[in-house]
């Protein structure tokens, strides 16, 4: 191997360090009767999204639902200095019991940070794109 083959393989190197990631809340339905959900944590990429956590299915009566997830993220695509978190929730918190999905709405933080907390809580009632599944 040659003395610029080397360089140029050190030159794509770059040093990464683990964020541990945590999230909470609760997601609530004010509808009467048993209801589930599934809820995702996903860093999301320009090519493929990673999934940090995912909690569920889980079932509950009435109200209130609380979650507790945790994950880490070894560093992100080449060239980003921050990571993208949203939540991904399916459910079936409406009148006729159908699925539901939908994606909150974006969280940006850096990636030299060496902890991430997230807290997210919403009424689901009603929320979200017909699905077949969770």
């Amino acid at each position: 191997m040659r003395v610029s083959e080397i360089v140029v393989i050190f030159g794509v190197l770059r040093v990464v360090t683990t964020t541990d990631i945590s999230a909470h809340g609760i997601l609530t339905c004010r509808f009467k009767g048993p209801w589930c959900f599934l809820i995702r944590l996903i860093e999301e990429d320009t090519y493929v999204d990673d999934q940090v956590d995912k909690y569920g299915i889980r079932c509950g009566f009435n109200g209130d639902q609380p979650f507790i997830m945790s994950g880490n993220q070894d560093g992100d695509e080449r060239g980003s200095e921050e990571y993208t978190f949203f939540f991904l929730i399916s459910h079936n918190c409406t009148l006729t019991g159908k699925r539901q999905r939908f994606e909150t709405g974006r969280a940006r933080r850096r990636i030299d940070e060496d902890r991430v907390s997230l807290s997210f809580s919403m009424d689901v009632s009603k929320i979200g794109e017909e699905t077949d599944s969770f």
